[in-house]
């Protein structure tokens, strides 16, 4: 277990250094975890800086993907991504990670998207390291999506955007 109970986040909270509004509607952004074992979770964790306002019903989703990049849960988040402050999003039921890279998924779709918290962007190459765009850290998939697809997805663009996620 990490600090504060979490079987896997993106990177320590302390490293927290304000927020960045979700860019662009339709559009999935992924925030790449590590675990060294396969993992049962539950939850997922993160958290909303500034409230989103206008949000499109039934369109706003966090979601984990697996190293294949398939989606192996997602939860509708319409109404806490509509408040600030630290989120839990319960899964419904237990999904097994198996070891290696997976990630945690944000998409949101209205007028005012939500502010997640996330660390400083340092440039690409400090935040995804030699991965290619599918193994990616951090990056975006997709467009003009109301739900996250069942994948594989296909991460195309690399991103500085580096949001803070965790699973339990």
């Amino acid at each position: 277990l990490h600090g504060g109970g979490f079987k896997a986040w993106t990177f320590d909270p302390v490293a927290i250094n304000g927020g960045l509004l979700m860019p662009t509607v339709g559009v999935q952004y992924l925030t790449g975890l590590w675990t060294p074992v396969d993992i049962d979770v539950t939850k997922i964790h993160y958290s909303v800086q500034t409230a989103g306002a206008s949000l499109t019903a039934g369109q706003n989703h966090v979601s984990l993907y697996g190293a294949d990049r398939n989606r192996i849960a997602t939860v509708n988040q319409d109404t806490a991504f509509a408040s600030t402050g630290f989120k839990t999003a319960a899964i419904g039921s237990t999904v097994t990670i198996p070891a290696g890279r997976f990630w945690i998924a944000f998409l949101s779709n209205g007028t005012t998207k939500p502010v997640l918290n996330r660390s400083v962007g340092q440039g690409l190459a400090v935040l995804n390291g030699l991965h290619g765009a599918n193994a990616a850290r951090f990056g975006s998939s997709g467009s003009a999506q109301t739900t996250p697809p069942a994948g594989p997805i296909s991460i195309a663009a690399l991103t500085t955007t580096s949001y803070w996620g965790a699973v339990s």
